[in-house]
């Protein structure tokens, strides 16, 4: 900062001080060199000399850490808050300073009570702001590091000016814009101006130069939401961007990516095998499943039986009903803030390579036939078979009670159920202890 300081402070030699000062550079976070050093410490006198005279020049301030020749004002503020050690910045230059505000690593901002940097421009002086407005934190030179109220500290504050670093600019708002208005808000006021750009599939309604706009969506897809803010800092511009991808509309069925039994193609579900019917759902939009609220699964003859995440990104499906059709119809859509989405249709093919045709009637007489043309039925004599009769159970739909059970020959049969009272009732054949095979049956007499 190429200014003086307005005030006068109290020089004092102490003799027998002899300091080696080395040069120790630092980086600001965008990379750019920071001329700084490494000086050596004063002795315990002098130490406490500066302490008590500015304990009792300025004694209403709040003394967070006795004075020190290793760090001044600019290396605490723009350096060792951040993390980095002690270092003394502006040792032969008002200047060097000035490149954490000019090369984008900050962007100046209004007045406020969050973490900010504060450049006294009327004088070579750097602070940071508290938790409590109108209080600062500052090393004074190679004097004490306070705690202070604006005014009460040797620097003029003619002219202050704010700044953060340009990463914590984050664009707040919803991951998903629909068809109606939502709002997008910068985390910090910037001081300079701003300007807002969004991508083709996105309307701006209202709000552009200032720090908070509405949107809306203008088609589907992905999109994405940019600001740029521009200050001038010692007569150069600086410009700083940020930006927001967000999913445009309703999620879109085409950027959902399905996979089926282990399978991204040629899906298979398995009637008698339940755990072989794993799905799982990806949406490839911005934000990805993150911005994805649940999913809705529906298979002809199958059912959700287990959601294995909370949004059902992932489920395993489980057959209700024996399909004599080769191929099934699979779909899935997905919900995000901005409501439903269509849904996505994919084929599947049915394995029924083992088990029974059920062949139910509305007077409560079921018909089995195994599958004994097929040479890897379940049905044959194999290490699975344990009896020549399968248990079958029939349950109220609706009260989730047993009303029936018994015992079919594995060559098939005939079971009456006539005797139940009419209703919507779950067959379920138990084929082992592993497979069991379920249809919804309805019973009308």
């Amino acid at each position: 900062m190429r200014h003086l300081i307005y005030t006068t402070l109290i020089l004092f030699l102490f003799t027998g001080s002899i300091w080696s000062d080395n040069r120790a550079d630092v980086t600001t976070p965008n990379g750019s060199n920071v001329v700084a050093w490494i000086l050596d410490e004063m002795d315990d006198d002098e130490i406490d000399y500066w302490n008590n005279y500015y304990q009792l020049t300025y004694p209403e301030n709040e003394i967070i850490s006795e004075a020190s020749r290793t760090y001044n004002c600019h290396g605490y503020a723009w350096c060792m808050t951040e993390g980095g050690a002690a270092r003394w910045i502006g040792k032969d230059s008002t200047s060097d300073e000035d490149i954490y505000m000019t090369d984008g690593s900050y962007t100046q901002v209004t007045a406020g009570i969050g973490p900010r940097k504060v450049c006294y421009y009327a004088g070579d002086h750097s602070a940071v702001t508290s938790d409590e407005s109108g209080i600062f934190i500052s090393k004074w030179n190679k004097y004490p590091l306070y705690r202070h109220a604006l005014g009460e500290c040797p620097y003029p504050t003619s002219d202050l000016r704010y700044f953060v670093k340009t990463s914590l600019m984050t664009i707040n708002g919803s991951n998903s814009v629909s068809s109606s208005a939502q709002t997008y808000t910068l985390s910090y006021t910037p001081a300079g101006t701003i300007n807002w750009t969004v991508s083709s599939n996105l309307q701006i309604i209202s709000g552009q130069g200032t720090p908070s706009i509405s949107v809306k969506s203008n088609g589907v897809g992905n999109g994405t939401i940019s600001v740029s803010m521009t200050h001038n800092f010692a007569g150069q511009n600086v410009t700083t961007s940020t930006f927001k991808n967000v999913t445009v509309g309703v999620p879109d069925p085409n950027l959902i990516d399905v996979t089926i039994g282990g399978q991204s193609s040629n899906y298979t579900l398995f009637i008698y095998q339940s755990g072989r019917n794993e799905c799982i759902a990806n949406y490839q939009g911005a934000g990805g499943n993150s911005s994805i609220l649940e999913y809705e699964w529906e298979a002809t003859g199958f059912e959700v039986h287990n959601e294995l995440t909370a949004n059902k990104s992932r489920i395993y499906l489980r057959a209700t009903s024996t399909s004599i059709s080769s191929m099934v119809t699979v779909s899935v859509r997905a919900r995000n803030s901005a409501g439903w989405g269509e849904k996505k249709l994919v084929g599947a093919n049915v394995n029924s390579s083992s088990g029974y045709s059920i062949i139910s009637s509305s007077d409560g007489i079921l018909t089995i036939e195994p599958n004994e043309t097929l040479e890897y039925s379940l049905l044959r004599p194999t290490e699975n078979i344990v009896s020549g009769s399968i248990p079958y159970e029939v349950y109220n739909l609706y009260t989730g009670s047993l009303v029936a059970n018994g015992n079919v020959s594995r060559e098939g049969g005939t079971i009456n159920l006539s005797h139940l009272p009419k209703g919507i009732y779950v067959f379920s054949l138990r084929i082992n202890d592993d497979l069991r095979q379920t249809l919804r049956i309805s019973i009308r007499h």
